[in-house]
């Protein structure tokens, strides 16, 4: 057994502070691989999941600003159809969920989920 670097243990414990020191957690999108859920809730991240190169990592929210910093009605469009986030609020985790050209899987982040949305950038070795 080996004792854990200690500049990477007063580093966590560290963020952990900081993290509950946030004042309002409205503002940040909540997700957390270690502790899973059954019910999508507002504010959370949700994976869509559409097709094997479709998916998407969208925030459970059911207004955003526009330009205008107006206060709209959170539509996600995609290949299928547009999805009302709102309407996912509430939904169970796995669940199908109709969009206006098709359907979707709504699924909790995880590690490999969550790599598969980012973007992928060409890179020169």
């Amino acid at each position: 057994y080996k004792q854990p670097h200690r500049a990477l243990t007063t580093c966590i414990v560290v963020q952990l502070l900081v993290r509950s020191r946030i004042p309002s957690q409205a503002s940040c999108p909540r997700m957390s691989f270690a502790q899973p859920k059954t019910v999508i809730e507002e504010g959370d991240t949700v994976i869509l999941y559409l097709t094997v190169t479709n998916v998407y990592a969208i925030e459970a929210v059911p207004q955003i600003r526009n330009k205008k910093n107006e206060m709209i009605e959170y539509v996600f469009q995609t290949n299928f159809g547009a999805l009302k986030v709102k309407d996912i609020i509430g939904v169970p985790y796995g669940s199908k969920v109709e969009l206006s050209k098709g359907w979707a899987h709504v699924l909790q982040p995880n590690p490999e989920l969550w790599t598969q949305t980012l973007p992928h950038r060409t890179q020169i070795l």
